[in-house]
């Protein structure tokens, strides 16, 4: 019986010590491909400056497909990258609405293209497009529950995975592509 306790005990205090390792706060690097972030990171912003390195990377096309989109600095980063290379954006329509959204910004003469997305529904009813990811020259995806915010970094938290993998980014681009040609839900203004 003691020994049944010991080893429910030893089970018990390995399956803690995994998930302290999984779920850490710290930035880690789990394979050559991959990086992982978690914020809040404060004035340090470390999770800004992952996606804006990503985007100063781009070579040939930049997708963005984001529920929230208010954080400034990112907006003048995407209208910067979209002087050198394709960008698109996919936005949730509601989440224009407020008077910290980018999408005003976004939609200037050199900017990206920009589609909003309207889904079906009223109120508390109404589906979102909650997708938060960002693809890089087809090769690069950047997602997680990271919305393109200040907030998201600062105080939030957060989290975003990059995977350098053409395979996954190949779906996401389709999952963008889906949605953009959708003209039952995406717009243009």
């Amino acid at each position: 019986m003691r020994k049944a306790r010991l080893a429910t005990y030893s089970v018990t205090a390995l399956a803690a010590a995994i998930v302290v390792v999984c779920f850490s706060r710290a930035e880690t690097a789990p394979a050559p491909n991959a990086a992982v972030y978690f914020a809040p990171t404060g004035e340090e912003r470390r999770v800004h400056q992952a996606l804006e390195d990503l985007l100063e990377s781009a070579k040939r096309e930049v997708v963005i497909a984001v529920y929230q989109f208010t954080s400034p600095e990112l907006g003048k980063l995407v209208n910067k990258t979209a002087k050198r290379v394709k960008v698109r954006i996919l936005l949730d329509e509601d989440q224009t609405q407020g008077r910290y959204s980018q999408h005003e910004y976004l939609q200037g003469k050199d900017g990206p293209e920009l589609k909003y997305v309207r889904l079906p529904g009223s109120g508390a009813e109404r589906e979102k497009f909650h997708h938060k990811f960002c693809v890089v020259d087809g090769e690069t995806v950047a997602t997680g529950s990271y919305n393109w915010t200040v907030l998201a970094d600062e105080k939030n938290y957060e989290n975003l995975l990059i995977l350098r993998d053409p395979r996954i980014a190949q779906e996401y681009l389709a999952e963008f592509d889906r949605v953009w040609n959708d003209a039952n839900v995406s717009i243009t203004k």
